[in-house]
């Protein structure tokens, strides 16, 4: 499985430039596969993170449906995963994805709530 993101990640950095831009949205329980058995996959990630030309979106930290049933839980994993991002990545993520694009007035609120824009 986590070769097609190391995949990915390669391809992006053969593109990136002042005319190419990402963004990837990596779950924490991918993120966590990738320091534990395949660091070098992370590290690629970490290689296109400094370039500036990538943004890593934040999302519920386990691929949840917790906007859904449970509020605190959602502001829990979100900022879970924020500053997982931050740590690993060096930056804060700004844009906000939520599992399967789930989305309504009240989690856009939430989510604005929580810095994102």
């Amino acid at each position: 499985m986590l070769t097609s993101f190391f995949t990915s990640a390669s391809a992006s950095a053969v593109m990136l430039g002042p005319a190419f831009r990402c963004a990837f949205s990596i779950t924490d329980t991918v993120l966590t596969q990738m320091e534990a058995w395949e660091p070098e996959v992370l590290e690629s990630f970490q290689a296109l993170a400094r370039t500036g030309c990538v943004e890593f979106l934040c999302e519920t930290s386990h691929h949840s449906l917790a906007s859904l049933v449970d509020r605190p839980e959602f502001v829990r994993q979100v900022r879970r995963h924020a500053d997982r991002i931050e740590r690993l990545f060096g930056r804060r993520p700004t844009t906000f994805r939520n599992t399967e694009l789930v989305c309504s007035n009240d989690i856009a609120a939430a989510a604005e709530g929580l810095g994102f824009h």
